[in-house]
């Protein structure tokens, strides 16, 4: 199963695309990580996790980037099955796996944040608790790689998964670092939305941002929202981005195709909300109307 899940093709456009990883279920590689993701779920993790690891091993080490990346996924995929077994042994996954995170090859690096996130569910949260301070900051540190959208939104996929289930006392010393890189990023992906239409990260950034605001109280999201230069006068912030982004997917002369639109009306609503956007705000940007504004909730 573990060589089944090299057989990959390999797509020329696959760093710049800015369409979602889907896989094809009848493929090879994906027939076989869902088998190994039931055999460990089936055997359990004393039979499979000495066999799994033996191998991965020598994957990780290999330098065909398909190799690493089936690695990886194997990670992933037995998790779940083999948790008891493996949680002593995080330490020794998890420091590696981060390694990854900066392989050379995109599709090794998307891998590296599947399996970071997958297991930011799969052993939460004393996974949280034990490596936030390697696992946030490589993660933060991701959301600028700008060379493959494909790898920066699981990046933005892999912090809801650790924001979702990290406890507040520990998140909130990262709110700086998280808020502000999301805050920049936001802002160059409007501008890709606008200039070339692209949307896979942004559409990421919103399920990210709200999964953080979730997490944190809204009086403390609401003030972690401005950022330094609206301290100083300015008007940047998560806020004004999301109210940008807002009002050009709504206008009739903004690039975005319709079905963009409604996708993202849905989200940036819900991710408003979730920042307690004002009312006032949200109806000058067109996200309520002045009659939902005075309905009492």
């Amino acid at each position: 199963m573990l060589q089944m899940m090299t057989e990959l093709d390999d797509e020329e456009n696959w760093a710049q695309s800015d369409e979602s990883v889907e896989e094809d279920s009848d493929s090879n590689a994906a027939m076989a990580e869902s088998s190994l993701d039931r055999l460990a779920c089936a055997l359990g993790g004393k039979t499979m996790l000495p066999i799994v690891m033996a191998q991965v091993q020598t994957m990780l080490q290999s330098p065909d980037w398909k190799m690493r990346y089936a690695g990886l996924m194997a990670v992933s995929a037995v998790g779940e099955g083999c948790s008891k077994q493996m949680e002593p042994l995080l330490t020794q996954i998890v420091d590696p796996i981060l390694g990854f995170l900066k392989d050379p090859h995109p599709q090794v690096r998307y891998a590296a944040c599947n399996a970071i996130g997958q297991m930011a569910t799969d052993f939460a949260p004393g996974y949280e608790k034990k490596f936030h301070s390697k696992i946030l900051p490589a993660l933060i540190c991701l959301l600028e790689d700008h060379s493959c959208p494909r790898v920066q939104a699981h990046a933005g996929a892999a912090l809801v998964n650790f924001c979702e289930e990290c406890p507040r006392d520990i998140l909130k010393n990262y709110a700086d670092a998280l808020l502000g890189n999301l805050q920049t990023c936001f802002t160059i992906k409007l501008k890709e939305l606008v200039e070339q239409s692209k949307k896979l990260v942004l559409e990421q950034l919103v399920t990210t941002v709200a999964s953080v605001a979730n997490t944190f109280s809204t009086t403390f999201v609401i003030l972690l929202m401005v950022s330094p230069s609206r301290a100083s006068g300015g008007s940047n912030s998560i806020q004004e981005a999301i109210a940008k982004s807002w009002s050009h997917l709504t206008s009739d002369s903004g690039s975005a195709s319709a079905a963009m639109r409604r996708s993202f009306l849905i989200m940036f609503h819900n991710a408003t909300l979730s920042f307690g956007l004002s009312s006032t705000h949200r109806r000058r940007c067109g996200m309520i109307s002045a009659e939902e504004d005075r309905t009492p909730s």
